[in-house]
């Protein structure tokens, strides 16, 4: 019998990362031309719409300083204020257009960064993770070590996933 993933596990019992409250929807992490193309190139997904515009807000704008301190003004170009960023499609529920009842419907490889590298971020190079009580895999744990087995990825794969997210991004060559 195959195993069920922590995420699915997730999926089933809910709420789970890949839901929003309506009210943060314009929050949802920001999508870039490279992770819209990556996902419009799977079969499946062609000619489907999902993605929004969305504000960039006081909110997200701040958010986005918080994660990328050394970045302020590249931030501020790639989202100046009254602007708008493409975003993943939220339901009325705030359920992204891509959560089944097993978890993400997206392959591994289509996904955007921040969903792949969600819960965790790197700051001053080194991995740490985003403290978030609906988490299965962060349910008593005691560290990033456990965060990490139960969500079946290591530092290298956290590191290449943040780098490449920021190459996405265009923060860095």
């Amino acid at each position: 019998m195959a195993k069920t993933s922590i995420c699915a596990v997730c999926a089933q019992n809910g709420p789970t990362c890949c839901q929003l409250r309506q009210e943060y929807a314009d929050l949802c992490f920001p999508l870039s031309r490279v992770e819209k193309e990556t996902i419009a190139a799977y079969e499946r997904w062609k000619g489907v719409f999902f993605t929004v515009q969305a504000p960039n807000s006081v909110q997200l704008i701040s958010r986005l300083e918080f994660l990328f301190p050394d970045d302020l003004d590249i931030i501020k170009t790639l989202f100046p204020e009254n602007g708008r960023h493409e975003r993943l499609l939220t339901n009325k529920l705030g359920h992204c257009v891509f959560l089944g009842p097993m978890g993400c419907l997206l392959p591994e490889k289509a996904r955007p960064l921040y969903c792949r590298l969600f819960p965790f971020w790197v700051i001053g190079g080194r991995v740490a993770f985003f403290p978030f009580d609906l988490c299965q895999a962060q349910k008593g744990a005691t560290s990033l070590k456990k965060v990490m087995m139960r969500l079946e990825v290591n530092t290298s794969r956290i590191l290449s996933l943040y780098k490449a997210l920021r190459r996405a991004w265009l923060l860095d060559e």
